[in-house]
Parts: C-alpha cells; sequence; structure tokens
C-alpha cells in the first residue's frame, strides 16, 4: 500500500517536539487506560447491583398511561422527564406501531410512559455514559498505537482525523434527512414495455404541529418523450377522525418549454382518500416538433380521483378517478389519438406487501373506444426511518391512517396534457361582399399566401350558376364573376353565397373563405331606352298585328331587367267612328327587352 503523508520532511523537522509528545501521550493512555476502566466498571457494577432491582421485576410492576407529544418534545426529553433512559422508554412501548419508528416520533404522536415518574439516582462516580466514551477514548489510543508501527505520526494524525470528519458528515446527513417527509420512486410500463410515466417524488415538511402541516412536493419525470418537472405547496388540517388540505402546483415541460398552473383539494379519513385538481394553462401556441406544420400548447382540464383500502386487509387498494380535458385536438391518449374535450374513467388495484413497495395496475377507457393500460411498481423510501421499519407488513395497516399517511404524497396528473393544431401554412382571402347590376363583371379580390405553393382554388357557387352566373379566370390567383339577371319576380333571389378554398400542392386546404354576391335593380334611362317601331301602319281588318318591341337600359346602356308586371302603357286613341285598337301585355323575351303586339279594326 502507497503511504503519503500531508506533510513534508521540511514540515516534520519543524515539528517533531509535537510528534513525539503526542506518541508518548497515546503510548500512556495504553497503559493507564485499562486500569482504570477495571475500577470504575467494577465500582459501577457494584452500585448497579446495590440500587436497582432486577430488570425483569421491575418490567412486570411497571404501569402505563398513554403520553401526547407536545411541540419542541423529543424522546430524549420524555425519558429524561421520568427518569428514564432512552432504551428503557423503548421497552415500554415495544408493541407500539410507529409510522415513522419509535426513534422519529413528533409531537401528536402517541407513546407509553409510566404512570409516575421513576426515582432518580445520582451516582456517585462517573455515568454509564462517560464509561462508554472512555471505552471509545481507549479504543481509538490502541488504534492509533497500531498505527504507529505502520505510518508516520503525522498521516496517523490525518487519518483519523478524517475518519472523525466523515462519522461527523454521516450524523449531520442522517438528522438531514429525518426531516424530510417522503420520497417514492414510480415505474411503469405499457403494453409495449416501454417505461413512459415512470418518475421521482419528494415530500417535505416545512412546518407543522398536531393538526396541521404545511409541505412542499416536488416531481421530476418522463412522459410521452418530454422531461417534466412540478413543484408544488400544499396544506393539510387535522380534525377529529379527517383531513382537509388544499394545495398549488406549478408544472413546467423541460423538454419544450411549456408551463400551467394547478390547484387542488384533498379530503382523507382512515382508509379513504378524496381529491379534486383543476390545470390551467399559462403558457400559448408553440411549435410542435411530433406533428410537421403543427403547433401545440397545454390544455385546460380537471380531475377528481378516490383511493380506499380494505381495513381487513390493509395492503390491497382500489382506486377510481375521472378526468376532463377541453380543445380541438386534445392528445389524452397520444399525440396520434387527438379527440375533441376528451374525457376517461380510470380504474386501478394495488398492493403494498411492506411500506416500501407497492405493485398497481390500471386500466383508463376514453371517448370512441379509446383505451390505457399500465402496470408499474413503485418504491416509497422514508428518509431517516429505521430500515426494518419500512419493511415491516405490519407496519402497512399504519399506512392507511391518517396518521400514518401524514406525509402521503397528493395525487394529481403531473402529466402536462397537450391541444394541437395545424399552422396556418396556406391562407386565403377574398372580398367579403360584390354587389352590382346584371351582367357586370365583379372582381373577387383573391390573395392567396402558401409555403408549398398552390395547386388549385375550388369554388362552390351552384346557385349562381344556375341563375347564369359564371366565375371567370383572370390569370393566376386572379378570378371574377359575371352577375346573373336581376331576378324581378316577387319569389326572385339576387343574393347569393359564393365559397372558395385554396389548395396546395402537398393538399393541405386553407381557411374557407365566402362571398356574398348581390344582383342589384339598375335605374332606367330613357335616353337609352327604346320602343319600336316608333310609327307604323297597321290594317283595320282585325286580324293584322304588329310588333312593338320595348328595350329598357340604364345610361350605360346595360339592359334593366323588369317583371313584366312593372310596365305599364299609357296610350291616346283618336278614333273614328266604329273603329278601334287593342294592345296586348308585354312579355319579357331577354334581360330589358319585351314584346307586345297590336291591332285594329273597324
Amino acid at each position: 500500500m502507497n503511504k503519503k503523508s500531508p506533510l513534508n520532511k521540511k514540515t516534520l523537522s519543524k515539528k517533531t517536539q509535537v510528534v513525539n509528545g503526542i506518541t508518548w501521550l497515546n503510548i500512556f493512555i495504553q497503559i493507564a487506560y485499562p486500569f482504570s476502566g477495571i475500577f470504575s466498571s467494577n465500582t459501577a457494577y457494584a452500585e448497579n447491583e446495590k440500587r436497582f432491582i432486577s430488570q425483569q421485576k421491575a418490567d412486570k410492576e411497571i404501569k402505563t398511561k398513554p403520553y401526547i407529544l407536545t411541540e419542541g418534545e423529543t424522546l430524549l426529553s420524555i425519558a429524561k422527564k421520568y427518569n428514564m433512559n432512552i432504551q428503557e422508554l423503548k421497552k415500554l412501548n415495544q408493541f407500539r406501531t410507529f409510522s415513522r419508528g419509535i426513534d422519529n416520533v413528533k409531537a401528536g404522536d402517541e407513546i407509553d410512559v409510566p404512570v409516575t415518574p421513576f426515582i432518580p439516582v445520582t451516582w456517585e462516580n462517573d455515568n454509564l455514559d462517560n464509561i462508554i466514551d472512555d471505552k471509545k477514548l481507549s479504543s481509538l489510543a490502541s488504534q492509533t498505537a497500531i498505527s504507529l508501527s505502520n505510518y508516520t505520526m503525522a498521516e496517523v494524525v490525518s487519518s483519523k482525523a478524517g475518519e472523525m470528519a466523515i462519522d461527523e458528515v454521516n450524523s449531520k446527513a442522517q438528522q438531514w434527512l429525518s426531516h424530510l417527509g417522503n420520497a417514492r420512486v414510480k415505474l411503469d410500463t405499457d403494453e409495449k414495455f416501454s417505461l413512459q410515466n415512470s418518475q421521482v417524488d419528494l415530500l417535505v415538511p416545512l412546518y407543522e404541529k398536531r393538526n396541521s402541516l404545511l409541505f412542499s412536493q416536488g416531481s421530476f419525470h418522463y412522459t410521452d418523450d418530454r422531461f417534466m418537472s412540478n413543484l408544488g405547496f400544499g396544506y393539510r388540517w387535522y380534525n377529529d377522525g379527517w383531513m382537509l388540505g388544499g394545495n398549488t402546483f406549478f408544472d413546467y415541460d423541460l423538454s419544450r418549454d411549456h408551463a400551467r398552473l394547478g390547484a387542488g383539494v384533498e379530503y382523507w379519513r382512515d382508509f379513504l382518500k378524496l381529491g379534486m385538481n383543476g390545470y390551467f394553462r399559462i403558457t400559448n401556441w408553440k411549435s410542435s416538433p411530433d406533428i410537421i406544420d403543427y403547433e401545440e400548447r397545454p390544455a385546460n382540464g380537471w380531475d377528481i380521483h378516490a383511493q380506499a383500502w380494505i381495513p381487513a386487509l390493509p395492503q390491497l387498494g382500489a382506486e377510481l378517478g375521472y378526468e376532463q380535458y377541453y380543445g380541438e385536438n386534445v392528445a389524452l391518449f397520444g399525440k396520434n389519438k387527438q379527440q375533441r374535450n376528451p374525457h376517461a374513467m380510470t380504474i386501478g388495484v394495488n398492493y403494498t406487501p411492506f411500506p416500501l413497495l407497492t405493485f398497481n395496475t390500471e386500466y383508463k377507457e376514453g371517448r370512441a373506444g379509446e383505451n390505457d393500460a399500465r402496470i408499474g411498481v413503485q418504491v416509497n423510501y422514508q428518509p431517516g426511518i429505521d430500515w426494518k421499519q419500512q419493511i415491516n407488513p405490519s407496519a402497512v395497516a399504519t399506512m392507511r391512517t391518517l396518521a400514518g399517511n401524514r406525509y402521503d404524497f397528493v395525487e394529481r396528473n403531473n402529466n402536462i396534457v397537450l391541444e394541437y393544431k395545424k399552422k396556418e401554412i396556406i391562407s386565403l382571402k377574398t372580398v367579403k361582399l360584390v354587389s352590382g347590376y346584371a351582367g357586370e363583371k365583379k372582381s373577387l379580390g383573391v390573395s392567396v399566401n402558401s409555403k408549398y405553393g398552390v395547386e388549385r382554388i375550388d369554388w362552390s357557387a351552384s346557385e349562381l350558376i344556375s341563375a347564369g352566373g359564371k366565375i371567370v379566370s383572370d390569370g393566376g390567383t386572379n378570378y371574377s364573376v359575371i352577375l346573373p339577371d336581376y331576378q324581378s319576380n316577387k319569389h326572385g333571389v339576387n343574393t347569393y353565397t359564393i365559397q372558395v378554398v385554396a389548395i396546395d400542392k402537398k393538399g393541405n386546404l386553407s381557411e374557407k373563405s365566402e362571398v356574398q354576391v348581390t344582383v342589384t335593380q339598375a335605374a332606367i334611362d330613357v335616353k337609352m331606352s327604346s320602343l319600336s317601331p316608333g310609327n307604323m301602319v297597321i290594317p283595320a281588318d282585325g286580324r293584322t298585328q304588329k310588333q312593338l318591341v320595348l328595350k329598357i337600359n340604364d345610361k350605360k346602356g346595360n339592359p334593366v331587367d323588369l317583371n313584366e308586371s312593372e310596365i305599364s302603357i299609357q296610350k291616346e286613341t283618336k278614333n273614328r267612328e266604329n273603329t278601334g285598337a287593342k294592345l296586348t301585355p308585354f312579355i319579357r323575351q331577354n334581360a330589358g327587352e319585351y314584346v307586345a303586339y297590336l291591332n285594329c279594326w273597324y
């Protein structure tokens, strides 16, 4: 073994006297200590024999009563209060079960104590603790002496100092761990034997009294190929036989920077837990790495759940839950199974052979037959609790009571459920309203913006086309409408709706756009309108008819279509005796064009 002194030769030469002094001190301790140990031990033993009755007899005669610890009391302070040592107090409580072990009792816990304190005993010599410390010192001196034969004094001093430092660190670490409430490692596997939904949780009490607990709970887990963390604070208030609690959480997706808030309530009794949680997004839409050309954000939702155990068989439990989320495309069952406003019912069974280990299985059923089944195992480690207590099957019953589940975790969905939507990779704009006279050509104002180019534009305008209108291309994505004839009859329709969708070269569709087309009746212009022939000669034989053609136009020469009933004629007749004339009603031939017939007789 290589031995390297942390001190160089120059330093050692300067401290030779100190080293020699330490060496002779250790040699003196080795020689003197065995004799002092013999005398002190014998004296203590003799006094012990004189002053105490046998332990077996004492145990039989001790009567006990229940005692509830108050704030600031410990097992050691109670032992001193009754003039006992800790081992004697532990023996009085050997048939009691403590959820965290008797060494970690706190305010509110109940233990057995003597009905009256023991009679105090004052030793004339050193007490037992000093004897034990002396033995430790003797052992240390012996080990040091042995070390001197193989190592330099500096190495021995350094080594022993290191060991003492390590022991102190271990002691402090154990004390620190005892303040942690609960730790859990949960491993879940699905039908594909993946470890999705596995997580690590830690609950730390921040402030507590007999009837209240303020705590912090943290979690780190891997779900749907995302690492997520959860940090929350909660408060539990204990009354006679029940507990009411509230909590709030901040959930953060470490992989994608999503964030949401959670709030929940709890109601517990022995062998029963009820809870409800709400989830509210903080961040909005972000580009999704899961699906090309999609965005994602946390979905809002809530859940309610119940857990119960059989008092006669506390190892076996069941759970029932219902959850609801909101959004058009929510991935409650995974990114490839999106649903609108999905919900799900969950049932599960769990088995805990001893406090450290729990096996569970659950089945989730949702809308449209979507389902998910999981089996898992979780390790429930309680820092600071004796290992034997954590693998003791008899301690499981205590876990199901309010006293035993004080540091149990808040049950909630730590996974941030996501909502998805398609990106607007192709957009279409048109005018909203077009109006004009019959036969006019009006632009539809089509504008398309596409990531992958435009393949085509589809139109839906069956009513307009049936009425005689047309949609014509002006080149590229420019389109116009030619207005149909004005329908002048009482039940005529002169307003039409056109729907249009743009499609890119990858088959993506734009949002549908609508255009309202209205055909209006134009104002009649007398100068542009005509009645022909203006003059005619008709034989007054009663049989000959002459045709009159009326064309009604606006000032631009465009036909004005009227209902036949709207055309009236003022006629002035200069009859000779025994003569007459007759004009038939005007009949519509084309838009703005009407025909009537005239005949005369004697």
